[in-house]
């Protein structure tokens, strides 16, 4: 189902050496340290499913002036561990684990577990282990259904991914590094690959997508549409299985260990004490 492109061999500040999967191999070493570095890569050089490379005309050229030239390699990939992997099914459809959060509330793991789940705040739904090709994580607040109840239900979102935190609230509020931005049907970048829309099919939702690594949803007005109940639902790449923590499961392929999902704890271990309901 997968098969390696490339292996990256150092990735820092100043290098990045790639040993593409050839007939001979083909090696490439890209050096920033040098002013007479004839390749250099942007400040994010992965963006989504693109690696973005600038190639100077000549030693001394200025990126982005004169006959620099920008290269842009589509790979459809993710990043696994050290290895750049690419999905050879087709485009859209390499195979992900889906976890919902939906009603008062239930959860359905990753790999297909369902429990009922009544905590109150902030709780990680799923969040990545040492290993895992690229860091994030992702929280939820819960809030009691109604006054006087104990069960709760998904109010809110925060993504924390790619240096960026995301929060979005089923009220349709949508924030940026805490800064507000207006969500449309449109796909809009917000930054470093990540995608935000509003999708009115099935259940009113905005979407925050960054290809290869995580797409989440949450239940929100979309136009004249109503939102259809509190519901999240996150996906994630099966090639991140067993480096994730969380109420969603760790996707390793074995649905009988997710009873304890929080560093190898019950549901109630993935309480975030943040003060953030206080």
């Amino acid at each position: 189902m997968y098969a390696t492109l490339a292996v990256v061999t150092a990735l820092n500040s100043t290098h990045l050496t790639v040993t593409f999967s050839t007939t001979p191999p083909v090696v490439w070493v890209l050096d920033l340290t040098t002013p007479n570095a004839t390749d250099i890569l942007e400040e994010n050089p992965v963006v989504g499913e693109v690696l973005v490379l600038h190639f100077k005309a000549s030693p001394g050229d200025v990126v982005g002036v004169g006959n620099t030239q920008k290269l842009m390699m589509k790979f459809f990939s993710n990043f696994s561990g050290e290895h750049l992997t690419i999905c050879s099914m087709p485009q859209g459809s390499c195979p992900t684990g889906q976890c919902i959060i939906r009603g008062d509330p239930h959860i359905k793991q990753f790999e297909g577990d369902q429990f009922l789940f009544s905590g109150f705040c902030r709780y990680i739904l799923s969040e990545t282990l040492p290993g895992a090709a690229e860091e994030f994580n992702i929280t939820g607040t819960f809030v009691y259904n109604k006054p006087g109840s104990t069960r709760t239900m998904i109010q809110e979102v925060l993504i924390h991914v790619r240096n960026m935190t995301i929060e979005m609230t089923t009220d349709g509020i949508v924030k940026v590094d805490g800064v507000v931005v207006v969500a449309a049907i449109a796909p809009q970048d917000v930054g470093h690959g990540v995608m935000l829309y509003l999708d009115p099919k099935d259940f009113p939702r905005t979407v925050v997508d960054l290809r290869g690594v995580l797409k989440v949803e949450l239940t929100t007005p979309v136009g004249a549409l109503k939102r259809k109940g509190h519901r999240a639902t996150i996906n994630i790449p099966e090639t991140y299985g067993g480096y994730l923590n969380g109420l969603c499961g760790n996707l390793n392929g074995d649905p009988t260990d997710d009873n304890n999902p929080c560093d190898g704890g019950p549901p109630a271990d993935c309480f975030v004490d943040d003060d953030s309901c206080a």
